[in-house]
């Protein structure tokens, strides 16, 4: 089962950034601007987020190998697709519908690992899933733009689909899923009350909010700096942003141990040492410096991808109703949040360059810190009454 989660994971958000090193590409393919580059990393993110509400309820009717291998293979189509495109709008779409389908493959990943027979199981399945994330998003910088900036843009995304295939095969011949539907529980409730239920659990509302600041902010960085390595100042190629991405893998070892720092540490010092190392981050990339850029996208994926393992607690330990339902919900505010950071972020490095970028995180940072300041003032006041 860990292998089965770490390669669909992986695969998922293996096609998710496609397009955030291949800014020189789109360029001379597309004739695309600073705007259009950033619509078109949007486009994906957008589509999960129109499916991410219904994925979950569907998902948990359906079997998770039906469910897994139907997924990817469409999604292993649609990436060949992409190496036909010559259109903006084609490509819009096949990004959009890319994105339509990860959240039934993220939702099964997650429903899959609340079926734990312990709390040390499935905190290793959930460590799994988050590795695989990592993975997934590290090679979906890379890969592209190594392969495209060698190999050209057709033969590029060939490759990428036959690696999506591969992930295919993995889950259909696997033995630890069958093909038969679950069973529904004796007691289901109807649709309407499940979404209401979900609504009104506090864990989901703190994880779908952390969830949305979470990839806002990953995709409002990631994004920018895909422009900024791209523009005259170091002008490198797709292939040489690609590399830089790479910087993201080393926190692959920060994550193992997650479990470990989430028990042994408050989640108050873990939250203030994230903010410290995300801003810092930040201030480096934002530098003029190939080397300082590169130490920052490495603190920068530490501090995120830690952050995303405790989102993925909070939502695999939900129980007032089905984990694929939650779990739906809270990839609808996550990837609701990656569509707004890539879209606002080219928007305002067009606008500021990297003062815009910063301009932005710190607006919604300090949105966020509001809205938990004033549930907890409202918390105590109703313990007081009491």
């Amino acid at each position: 089962m860990k292998i089965l989660l770490l390669a669909v994971s992986c695969c998922s958000f293996f096609t998710l950034y496609q397009l955030q090193a291949l800014y020189p590409a789109l360029v001379s393919r597309f004739q695309a601007n600073l705007e259009l580059a950033g619509w078109m990393n949007m486009a994906c993110l957008l589509g999960m987020v129109l499916t991410a509400p219904f994925a979950g309820h569907l998902s948990s009717r359906m079997a998770p190998k039906s469910c897994l291998s139907g997924c990817l293979l469409i999604l292993a189509a649609l990436t060949a697709a992409l190496a036909s495109s010559t259109h903006a709008s084609h490509l819009l779409m096949v990004r959009l519908a890319q994105g339509m389908l990860t959240p039934f493959l993220l939702s099964t990943c997650l429903a899959l690992t609340a079926l734990a027979r312990t709390e040390k199981q499935r905190s290793t399945w959930i460590a799994c899933y988050v590795i695989g994330t990592i993975v997934g998003s590290g090679m979906s910088r890379f890969l592209p733009g190594f392969l495209v900036g060698h190999m050209g843009w057709l033969a590029g995304f060939l490759i990428c689909a036959a690696l999506v295939s591969l992930v295919f095969l993995l889950t259909a011949l696997s033995r630890h899923l069958s093909f038969s539907r679950p069973a529904p529980p004796p007691a289901a409730l109807p649709a309407r009350r499940i979404f209401f239920a979900a609504l009104s659990d506090k864990n989901l509302q703190l994880a779908c909010l952390l969830g949305f600041a979470l990839l806002f902010s990953q995709s409002a960085v990631l994004v920018a700096l895909g422009i900024h390595l791209s523009l005259p100042l170091f002008g490198l190629s797709t292939a040489q942003i690609g590399m830089v991405y790479l910087a993201c893998l080393p926190s692959l070892l920060v994550v193992a141990f997650s479990a470990r720092i989430h028990e042994r540490f408050p989640v108050y010092w873990v939250a203030g040492g994230l903010l410290v190392g995300f801003w810092s981050a930040v201030v480096l990339i934002g530098s003029n410096t190939l080397g300082l850029i590169v130490s920052g996208v490495g603190l920068f994926s530490v501090a995120a991808y830690l952050a995303q393992t405790y989102t993925a607690r909070l939502v695999s330990g939900i129980r007032k109703v089905p984990v694929a339902v939650a779990s739906g919900l809270y990839l609808s505010c996550y990837y609701l949040g990656g569509a707004a950071g890539a879209c606002l972020s080219a928007y305002a490095y067009a606008a500021q360059a990297w003062l815009g970028v910063w301009a932005i995180l710190g607006i919604l940072q300090f949105c966020i810190a509001c809205v938990l300041f004033s549930k907890r003032a409202a918390k105590g006041k109703e313990n007081d009454i009491a």
